[in-house]
């Protein structure tokens, strides 16, 4: 029914747009000014777009199920570095990078298993999560060359991630989905209430809609640098391997072993929206496990909600103002949601 399906494409929508904060991140560490990390989240957008479509669609594209893209995670720090050396046209070959190893694990991943064990897997994951302590702790304290940091600073942090902390452990089901986008809520009404909301007079005179910006690529990186890009890229096709066989299985009753073609065909969908997105100077994109675990609470998976959700997504890629919006979220509550 249309008021479901309309509410459900919020949910998931709402649930998706919490973790541009990792675009943000990103854009903190290499140092960019409102205009280019606005033309980052916008890219971004762009790629969550087309990768859920695909997901969604099917055919010989995607897995035909309801499977939602968010900024990937392990590569923020990466990410952020690469911009920080290159600029943002450094992401243009990092995401090709990412689209190549994407469809070529589709063919090997099942064969690796038994070398790309979880322990592996975990390890991986944990130290990307380790490297996001750093720059969140200059962030969510202010700190300083000098070692000083702002009370204020620490308040709002402090705040955003709590309630993140409060209802990811004892909040309910469907309270834990939100407890990202609560905590940024709360983080951003406090820095408004304390003033440290900047940037408001470049979002007052941005215009509503806009095309995405194409940046200058740079392919002549750091053959280490492409060498880390290819080992995270790896890292979250097996994440997607998982994701996609979770869905598999929900959708399923008499599910009795991963089907490799939709695998195969999650990782294209997958390579083909960072592939397009790469090139306006995209974060690399993933599978976003908070969707799935909303997808199971309200018990409904039909891929036409991913379909509507992909064409939302690719909607906001077109405002402008609104992804300045989602710029200029304080660096505090970046900082907190890196820590989370």
């Amino acid at each position: 029914p249309a008021m479901a399906l309309a509410g459900l494409v919020l949910q998931h929508t709402v649930t998706a747009l919490a973790f541009i904060t990792y675009v943000l991140a990103a854009a903190q560490i290499a140092g960019l000014g409102y205009a280019e990390t606005q033309n980052m989240v916008t890219a971004t957008l762009l790629g969550m777009a087309i990768a859920t479509f695909l997901q969604s669609w099917g055919s010989r594209t995607g897995p035909s199920q309801l499977v939602v893209h968010i900024p990937d995670p392990l590569l923020v720090v990466t990410g952020g570095l690469i911009v920080a050396r290159y600029g943002p046209g450094g992401l243009v070959i990092a995401g090709i990078v990412n689209a190549l190893i994407a469809l070529g694990a589709g063919y090997l991943v099942p064969r690796l298993r038994t070398v790309l064990t979880p322990t592996v897997a975990g390890v991986v994951i944990c130290i990307a999560g380790v490297s996001l302590i750093v720059p969140g702790l200059k962030q969510t304290t202010g700190l300083t060359a000098e070692g000083i940091v702002d009370s204020i600073d620490i308040l709002i942090a402090a705040t955003t991630l709590g309630v993140i902390v409060l209802l990811s452990i004892w909040g309910s089901k469907r309270g834990k989905l939100f407890a990202l986008l609560a905590g940024l809520i709360a983080g951003i009404a406090l820095a408004a209430i304390c003033g440290r909301i900047d940037g408001l007079d470049a979002f007052m005179h941005t215009p509503v809609f806009g095309l995405p910006h194409l940046p200058k690529a740079v392919f002549m990186i750091d053959p280490g640098v492409l060498a880390a890009i290819a080992l995270l890229a790896l890292m979250t096709q097996l994440d997607v391997f998982g994701c996609v066989v979770l869905m598999h299985k929900m959708n399923d009753a008499d599910w009795r072993r991963p089907d490799m073609k939709l695998v195969a065909g999650g990782m294209r969908a997958t390579a083909l929206g960072n592939f397009f997105a790469a090139w306006f100077g995209a974060q690399a994109t993933a599978i976003s496990s908070a969707n799935i675990a909303l997808s199971h609470i309200s018990r409904t998976t039909s891929r036409i909600i991913g379909l509507f959700i992909g064409l939302v997504l690719a909607v906001l890629a077109f405002l402008p103002k609104f992804a300045l919006a989602l710029t200029l979220i304080p660096t505090p509550v970046i900082g907190s949601v890196g820590l989370s």
